[in-house]
C-alpha cells in the first residue's frame, strides 16, 4: 500500500513518460523507471494514459515499453482493441519485436498471428519492390519470429 501524495506522484510520472513515449523515444534511465512502475500492477497501465489510438506510436519508439504495457494489458476486456491496433499498424523492426516478445510472454489470439502474419507477408512482399536490403532484414526477423512457434 502507498502513501496518497507518493501514488500520485507515480502516476503523474507515469503518465509524463507515456506521453514522451508516444512522441520519441525514452532515455534508458527513463524506460527503466517506466518499465518498473508498469510491472507494478495493471491499474498503473490503465491510468497510465495508454491507449488503443497512441500504443502504436509508443511500438515505434519504445518498444520494450509497448510489450510491457501490453502483457499486463493482456487480462483486460480492452485487450483486443490493442492488439486490432497492432495487428494494422504498417511492419516494422519494433512492431516485429513487440509481436514477438508478446508471443514468448502471453498466449496471443491465433486470428491475431494469422492476421498479423499475413500482412507481414504483404508488407515485406511490398517492401521487396522499393527497398531490397530492408526486405532482407524483414525476411530475416519475421522467419525467425515463425521459427521458434
Amino acid at each position: 500500500m502507498c502513501i496518497r501524495d507518493r501514488c500520485s506522484d507515480i502516476q503523474t510520472i507515469v503518465k509524463e513518460l507515456v506521453i514522451k513515449a508516444s512522441k520519441d523515444q525514452l532515455y534508458e534511465k527513463e524506460t527503466d523507471i517506466l518499465n518498473q512502475h508498469l510491472q507494478k500492477d495493471i491499474s498503473v497501465v490503465l491510468n497510465s494514459g495508454v491507449t488503443p489510438t497512441n500504443i502504436t506510436q509508443i511500438i515505434e519508439f519504445n518498444p520494450s515499453v509497448a510489450s510491457n504495457m501490453l502483457v499486463k494489458l493482456a487480462p483486460s476486456d480492452k485487450f483486443s482493441e490493442y492488439l486490432d491496433k497492432l495487428a494494422h499498424t504498417n511492419l516494422s523492426l519494433s512492431s516485429l519485436e513487440v509481436v514477438n516478445e508478446l508471443s514468448v510472454k502471453i498466449e496471443l489470439p491465433t486470428e491475431f498471428l494469422t492476421y498479423y502474419i499475413t500482412n507481414c507477408i504483404k508488407s515485406v512482399s511490398y517492401t521487396h519492390l522499393t527497398l531490397p536490403t530492408i526486405y532482407s532484414v524483414q525476411i530475416s526477423v519475421v522467419a525467425v519470429s515463425l521459427k521458434k512457434k
